[in-house]
């Protein structure tokens, strides 16, 4: 079944391919949802209909290289992992150069573009996002700001390994130890129909996310109340551990069709593991839940 899914959602993208869109945008993991896309697939697909492929890499920087993979733009809202700190707002897009022989950008479909590219060259991506970007639309970080993001990136490698080693962990443990009613997700579970992504392209694991649906809001609010070491906040891959209700902050204002279309459930919590004790973060949600506290070893009940 799962692969009969991943063949329509394929084929689907292939029929749009063919209608002649410009840009196909691609997250290397879904938010919140952490649906795992086959970015292979995808990648060849934009080659054959010489479309561009903008990846965001918000939730995998170092753990995924989309410009290896075959993205054409990679971006990265470096206010998450990057920085880790949530003290600067930013963005990073980096640009694949552009190619002497089979070039996308050649294609009838951006002409408009044409001429840029024949003045400029293998640089045309970065000529032309200055142009239409930064010139028109003014987008430039402020300088204090580019400054506590590269602090972040001093440690960003090592921040990510913690993370990562972490999260898949935490997942398992409260998969096994919540109560039954009570939904874990995270594509490195057993369950979950992206596990053959997440060991095919993810190795190192996808991020710091993974989600608890506590199956109503109120439920939800509770358990949210109820933690301790988890911040409540609208950011992920930052140094603490963070939680949120999707329904009544990001999605708030989306219609019921399309929160269910998102999956986006009445009980749905978003977890961003930080840089804190594994062990501690475990208890926090476990005690929030049940009201007791587990003396685990996370090592041991994962195997």
């Amino acid at each position: 079944m799962v692969c009969k899914k991943r063949a329509k959602a394929i084929k689907s993208i292939e029929d749009r391919l063919k209608s002649n869109i410009k840009i196909v945008l691609l997250e290397s993991v879904g938010n919140p949802g952490l649906r795992l896309p086959d970015i292979k697939k995808i990648t060849d697909l934009c080659k054959k209909y010489e479309t561009l492929l903008v990846i965001d890499n918000t939730t995998t920087p170092i753990l995924v290289q989309p410009l290896n993979l075959g993205a054409d733009i990679v971006v990265h809202s470096s206010t998450k992992n990057m920085s880790g700190h949530s003290a600067a707002l930013g963005g990073v897009a980096v640009f694949r150069r552009v190619n002497e022989t089979n070039e996308k950008l050649l294609n009838h479909k951006y002409e408009d573009l044409h001429s840029i590219i024949e003045k400029a060259g293998k640089k045309s991506l970065i000529v032309i996002c200055k142009k239409r970007a930064l010139r028109d639309i003014g987008m430039s970080a402020n300088a204090f700001g580019s400054f506590l993001t590269l602090l972040g990136l001093e440690t960003l490698g090592l921040k990510i390994r913690r993370v990562n080693e972490s999260v898949a962990k935490i997942a398992k443990v409260l998969d096994k130890k919540l109560p039954k009613h009570i939904v874990v997700n995270h594509p490195s579970l057993a369950k979950s129909i992206d596990l053959e992504n997440y060991n095919k392209f993810f190795k190192n694991g996808c991020g710091p996310i993974f989600t608890i649906d506590a199956q109503t809001q109120k439920s939800a609010f509770e358990l949210l109340d109820n933690l301790l070491l988890a911040t409540q906040t609208a950011n992920i891959g930052d140094n603490r551990t963070l939680a949120l209700h999707m329904k009544s902050t990001i999605y708030r204002d989306f219609d019921e069709k399309s929160r269910k279309f998102l999956g986006i459930a009445d009980g749905l919590i978003r977890v961003s593991v930080g840089l804190e004790d594994p062990q501690d973060i475990t208890n926090d949600f476990l005690k929030a839940t049940t009201g007791e506290s587990y003396a685990l070893k996370l090592t041991d009940d994962i195997i």
